[in-house]
């Protein structure tokens, strides 16, 4: 656990496959993120929701650079997923690539998530040797 808020694992059990890519592929807000999610899909892959031995992970197809998922979740373990987060290692930045609130919450409460989850990431950021920066991939604008 990197944050004492949220909690950050690479891989998912089987049964939050049907959460999981309803939160990945059927987001309400892609509509707005559109541009900027296909200008991520074309700079680093596109994303491809996996089993692997471990558990449900993404790949991003066409990617050979270091990328992680990163599924975000409430202390208290799998039983709420927060958001999903895809980062992609480019010299010594931390590009996230993709990043997904849970919007079943408040916007207060997803305000604070993600919050909490940035927080979780500079501290993890810190871990990985050549990380100096976070870039954000795609915003409103």
């Amino acid at each position: 656990m990197v944050s004492s808020k949220v909690h950050f694992t690479q891989y998912m059990n089987d049964s939050f496959e049907e959460e999981i890519q309803n939160l990945f592929f059927f987001h309400p807000d892609q509509k707005t993120y559109k541009k900027r999610i296909l200008q991520s899909i074309i700079k680093f892959g596109k994303p491809e929701l996996i089993n692997h031995e471990s558990g449900l992970t993404f790949r991003l197809v066409g990617n050979s650079d270091s990328h992680q998922t990163l599924f975000v979740h409430s202390k208290q373990g799998d039983s709420i997923l927060l958001g999903i987060v895809i980062w992609v290692k480019t010299e010594n930045t931390m590009n996230l690539a993709h990043l997904l609130l849970n919007k079943s919450f408040t916007p207060s409460e997803n305000e604070y998530n993600f919050r909490e989850i940035m927080l979780g990431l500079i501290k993890m950021s810190s871990f990985f040797k050549g990380i100096d920066s976070i870039g954000l991939v795609y915003t409103n604008k």
